[in-house]
């Protein structure tokens, strides 16, 4: 029978393969179009729709081989993976004047950027290059530690020990300035403190071999380049000293955003100069919609005054061109592996930079971006290049008994011995009615961050899916019911949403219980939970078809989140300038629903569909409902729930806490190509009367509630098994929460915050190695706050936040 089916499958592909000549060029894109959807807004999905059109096809193949990529001679579509260390400078700042003269013609001490001085930094490139749907494409990231530059000049003082240097931005040296020079510590002053940041980073992904010309790449990629820059003029030598024994002092804060989107085109080659050696590199170039974001704050450290406490932000659209340049050599070292040299040459057009914003610093209605600017980096790189294929061999060793493999005729005496073998190796089970499973995970990564100030790396446990040991077992009790327990505990130590920039081990060696429950469950009348487990709502935010989770959870917080966050214009202050009261995970308060005591009914699915409701503690309840559908070539995972907490911590006698939140993710994959994107959303309402469900009533009325938060999540890449180890998944991913702390007397504010946003953007790649049951991940994320208020004097406060980077990676394995 196997034999005559596959004499069918073979006439059946010798046919389709005579009339795919007749197939029009209609046709074709109508065979494409499941794969690009409505969906084309996503950067995968435009990489996809380009390369169709960019591509001219060949002979269309057989069914099962079908590419819309020819098949150029002496190309070889070998999966790799490149990673490669940068050493980058960038070209110098433009030349600003930071101090003038009082009056004109007036002796002063000049102070400019020029002073600031140059610095090298390190970086991070890694590319992957693979396939979709049989066409060869290429994956790519970028990344450099923050260049940060910094000057503090201070004796500003003119023959007869007067003072008549003032900071530009003054209003004798700015008319537009709102100030007032009579309370201004920015005039006669006696130093001045810069600091000047850059920050870079981006990914892309392109279709190789584009419009059959071996080397053209077509393509699309995001670009972030970003500048801060700080200043603080000190009114005496007693402002200066630290600490200081008075506090007047001017701080400006002035932050640059350049986000860039577009489509690039470009070429690359290698030629073989010798065995084992091949020069060559890469040149593109790019057209982009630049999304430029200004953020300033101007804060008068001195009691009583008034007036000089500003904030704005500022957006603008317009196009940019970007140009990049990568020449290297490649030297093979063994079987699979090269060592990868060359240089690093990027150039942005038409871009914002900080330094042409200092002397309007002080000027409320300056809305000049002065978006004109070009930035140009440069540098070396080093690094190797892995050919998976060539490293490892198909067949996985087995660390199981396997009967089957006896000899023939084995004795009864030599299969006993195979079985006292695997009694030795099994957990033992107290209950012969009741079965025994025992397994869990480990899951350990390194964390490198950076607040704007300090930076450092941690080993920690990945909390996305933490280290843990697992029990379960199950017993049938009459026919159609069944019966069974949970058992699951947790390692906490060095936890990636605890430690902070102070400990580097919170919340310290311990154990959490996250299960402990038994449940009933019948085939058609569900299942029925009682003990400490999740709610209904658990996990309903959590959809992942991507295979990323595990370094890229739809939950941001649980990466960084106890991270404080830093003052970006108290850079005099050092580490002074980390806000005690406020971390990251206040910004992204708990999104998905925690575990507890409580008694869940689950009903049987029914075509896809599970609903689900939950009640306990004191008091909290939830409903939710889940559907899942597997669809020709695809997936879908999705989920919905509403919860309402009402439950009192302990030791709490007045007021009660009212919230209610609605919340669910949805995930699809489209298998062949391996696409997918996953979305998740958290919309939580407070109406208790306690004083964590109330604003501070300065800027509000006494005992309104706080305002709502919203949280949305996005993330898209392309899951391929692009090696014999196991799937590959690379994706990026956005995230938006708002009004996380609006309301409250938090981040920084000294009286309400009225508007307040964290958005997060990141990108990695997650590698399965099925022969160990082990992933492998690497990712970056990129934090950035805004917090908007009212002082308790009822004035305008603007808090100008430093952004928070974190880089991670690490290994999860399950056992």
């Amino acid at each position: 029978m196997k034999y005559i089916m596959n004499l069918r499958s073979k006439s059946v592909f010798k046919a389709r393969e005579q009339r795919a000549s007749d197939v029009s060029e209609r046709s074709l894109f109508r065979n494409l179009w499941p794969v690009t959807g409505k969906q084309n807004g996503a950067l995968v999905f435009a990489l996809t729709l380009a390369s169709w059109i960019f591509v001219v096809p060949g002979d269309v193949k057989a069914a099962d081989d079908w590419s819309p990529f020819p098949e150029l001679p002496g190309t070889s579509y070998v999966p790799d993976i490149s990673v490669e260390a940068l050493i980058v400078r960038r070209s110098d700042l433009d030349t600003i004047q930071f101090t003038g003269p009082e009056d004109p013609g007036d002796v002063f001490t000049p102070f400019s950027s020029d002073e600031l001085g140059e610095k090298t930094t390190g970086g991070l490139r890694a590319t992957l290059n693979g396939h979709i749907l049989g066409a060869p494409v290429e994956f790519s990231g970028l990344f450099i530690v923050p260049i940060e530059v910094e000057e503090t000049k201070s004796g500003f003082l003119i023959a007869g020990g007067t003072n008549g240097t003032n900071a530009t931005y003054h209003e004798n040296l700015n008319p537009a300035a709102d100030l007032s020079t009579g309370n201004s510590d920015s005039d006669d002053i006696f130093a001045m403190q810069v600091q000047h940041q850059t920050y870079l980073f981006g990914a892309e992904a392109n279709a190789k071999n584009a419009l059959a010309i071996p080397g053209l790449m077509f393509g699309v990629r995001g670009l972030y380049f970003g500048e801060r820059l700080a200043s603080v003029t000190y009114d005496n030598a007693e402002s200066l000293a630290y600490p200081p024994t008075d506090n007047e002092r001017d701080r400006t804060s002035t932050r640059i955003d350049n986000y860039m989107l577009g489509v690039q085109v470009g070429y690359e080659q290698m030629f073989q100069v010798m065995d084992g050696v091949s020069i060559g590199g890469s040149v593109k170039a790019g057209i982009y919609n630049n999304r430029i974001e200004r953020h300033r704050t101007f804060n008068r450290d001195i009691s009583g005054a008034a007036g000089n406490t500003m904030g704005d932000k500022l957006k603008k659209n317009q196009h940019a061109t970007v140009v990049e340049v990568s020449p290297r050599i490649n030297i093979n070292l063994a079987p699979g592996v090269e060592l990868s040299a060359g240089g690093w040459f990027l150039w942005a057009d038409n871009v914002a930079e900080a330094l042409p914003h200092f002397t309007s610093a002080a000027d409320r209605d300056d809305q000049n971006m002065r978006s004109d600017g070009d930035v140009y980096f440069w540098g070396a790189s080093v690094g190797l290049k892995i050919q998976f294929d060539q490293l490892y061999s198909a067949g996985t060793p087995s660390s199981t008994i396997d009967f089957a493999s006896a000899e023939p005729g084995a004795t009864a005496e030599e299969l006993d011995d195979r079985i006292a073998i695997l009694e030795d190796q099994a957990a033992r089970r107290g209950s012969k009615a009741m079965s025994l499973k025992v397994s869990g995970q480990v899951n350990q990564m390194l964390m490198a961050w950076d607040d704007g100030e300090e930076r450092d790396t941690y080993v920690v446990d990945n909390i996305n899916s933490p280290v843990r040991f697992k029990i379960l077992g199950e017993g049938r009790m009459t026919r159609g019911w069944t019966a069974g327990y949970h058992l699951e505990i947790q390692n906490d130590h060095a936890r990636s949403v605890n430690v902070t920039q102070e400990d580097d081990e919170a919340p310290g060696n311990q154990f959490e219980l996250r299960h402990s429950y038994m449940w009933i469950r019948h085939n058609e009348l569900g299942k029925l939970s009682i003990g400490h487990t999740s709610p209904a709502t658990d996990n309903i935010i959590l959809n992942d078809l991507g295979g990323v989770h595990v370094a890229a959870s739809n939950d941001t917080r649980l990466i960084g989140g106890g991270f404080l966050v830093r003052h970006s214009d108290e850079i005099e202050q050092g580490p002074d300038a980390l806000i005690g009261l406020t971390a990251l995970i206040d910004f992204l308060p708990t999104l998905d629903s925690n575990r507890g005591n409580v008694i869940r009914y689950d009903t049987p699915r029914w075509k896809g569909l599970t609903l689900s409701a939950a009640w306990g503690e004191d008091d909290i309840w939830d409903v939710a409902v889940k559907y899942r559908l597997n669809w020709n070539d695809w997936k879908l995972r999705a989920g919905i729930g509403f919860l309402q907490d009402l439950d009192e911590p302990s030791g709490t006698t007045t007021g009660s806490r009212d919230r209610r939140e609605l919340k669910g993710s949805a995930s699809i994959l489209h298998q062949p190509s391996g696409i997918f994107l996953t979305s998740a959303f958290v919309h939580r309402e407070f109406h208790g009367d306690r004083s964590s469900d109330l604003t501070e009533g300065i800027a509000t009325p006494t005992g309104t509630n706080r305002p709502d938060f919203d949280y949305r999540y996005f993330s898209g890449g392309v899951r391929q098994k692009l090696t014999s180890l196991g799937d590959t998944s690379v994706y990026g991913e956005y995230a938006i929460g708002r009004d996380g702390v609006t309301g409250r007397r938090e981040a920084g504010n000294s009286g309400e915050v009225t508007n307040s946003e964290i958005m997060m953007l990141g990108a990695g790649i997650v590698q399965y190695i099925d022969a160990a049951s082990m992933e492998l991940y690497l990712g970056v994320r990129h934090f950035e706050f805004q917090v908007e208020g009212l002082d308790s004097n009822g004035r305008f406060d603007a808090e100008d936040l430093e952004d928070i980077n974190v880089v991670y990676a690490g290994a999860k394995i399950k056992f």
